[in-house]
């Protein structure tokens, strides 16, 4: 009998080793995205978050095996092609720089339901020559109820960000008159 037992313990355990050790890449398909009067554009994203690994940990399957997610090649390069696509730079649109300070997903299960949260914090910062200025902060929470939430997380960060800018878009940042700084500022999170 602790023959059987010990086998079976051991394969047990290599499927959850298993399914903690996975890595979703997730991609952030392109959309249509209208914004009245824009005026501006997204010219570099920065990934300012603690832990750039991953955006978090998500369940799947009929165990709630838990895997890691990131967003197809990370989140700087994923964010950055889907604004390029989603909102195109136009002519005399002002560049910003997107600092994203949080970015994480996380899932509840049971057997009956599944929601889904997005969390997303989103610096928004304009430049001259030396010098750089944050203009607003946008913080938004995103619930979702699906069945399948790891299948609802493309779609789930997409509406986060997007809340995210246009809560931006509508905050009048350009009636308040910006406070420059070094523009070093930002170089800290560059290199990490």
């Amino acid at each position: 009998m602790k023959f059987l037992v010990t086998p079976m313990l051991l394969v047990s355990l290599l499927f959850t080793s298993s399914g903690q050790a996975q890595v979703r890449l997730v991609t952030l398909e392109p959309e249509q995205v209208s914004l009245n009067d824009r005026d501006f554009y997204i010219k570099e994203v920065i990934d300012a978050r603690d832990d750039k690994h991953s955006i978090g940990v998500a369940k799947v399957g009929v165990f709630n095996n838990k895997v890691t997610v990131d967003l197809q090649h990370g989140v700087e390069k994923a964010l950055k092609q889907f604004l390029d696509s989603s909102l195109p730079k136009e002519k005399g649109q002002i560049g910003l720089i997107l600092k994203v300070g949080k970015l994480s997903i996380s899932d509840k299960s049971s057997f009956t339901n599944s929601s889904g949260r997005v969390d997303v914090t989103l610096d928004f910062y304009i430049t001259n020559e030396s010098s750089i200025a944050k203009v607003y902060t946008a913080k938004v929470v995103y619930k979702t109820k699906a069945l399948n939430v790891m299948k609802q997380i493309p779609e789930s960060v997409k509406t986060a960000l997007l809340k995210g800018v246009k809560e931006f878009d509508q905050s009048k940042w350009q009636d308040v008159p910006p406070v420059f700084e070094d523009r070093d500022v930002l170089d800290v999170y560059r290199q990490r």
